[in-house]
């Protein structure tokens, strides 16, 4: 019996939160380190946000380490968006929890990110000086008096 009574207050605390899951909607505009996480709540009350990746939130202090909960990020019915600055270019998986009381509603949120290659300019460069350097050896053997 007490197995019962444990197994259903489990099941009582943990369905307010599975109920919630469909109530925001998470989109995700940025290219390259730089990202704003908009989150459209239909949700009642304020929760604070975490955005579980690496680098940083933008909170009214200032930049904060991304493991950071946001602190009334979200509130009744409104569109909210979260800046962040990741530190890697890499493609990763983010976990963006919200959290009200005891209730964290926690989704995975795949970031596919669009940054440049930093090597992409180098062969371009050294052609372009080859080029220049050709030019002048050419105008020296042109002009040159013999």
């Amino acid at each position: 019996m007490k197995k019962l009574i444990l197994i259903i207050s489990l099941i009582v605390l943990v369905m307010p939160a599975f109920a919630l899951i469909d109530e925001y909607t998470l989109t995700l505009r940025g290219e390259c380190k730089s990202f704003d996480v908009i989150i459209e709540n239909s949700m009642p009350g304020c929760w604070d946000v975490k955005i579980e990746a690496p680098g940083e939130v933008m909170h009214i202090e200032g930049w904060k380490d991304s493991f950071f909960y946001v602190q009334n990020a979200v509130c009744d019915n409104q569109t909210s968006i979260i800046r962040t600055r990741l530190s890697t270019d890499a493609n990763l998986i983010a976990t963006i929890k919200l959290r009200q009381g005891n209730i964290i509603v926690e989704q995975p949120m795949e970031i596919t990110q669009n940054c440049p290659n930093e090597n992409q300019y180098f062969f371009p460069a050294v052609l372009f000086v080859i080029a220049i350097l050709l030019a002048l050896v050419w105008y020296e053997v042109q002009h040159r008096k013999i």
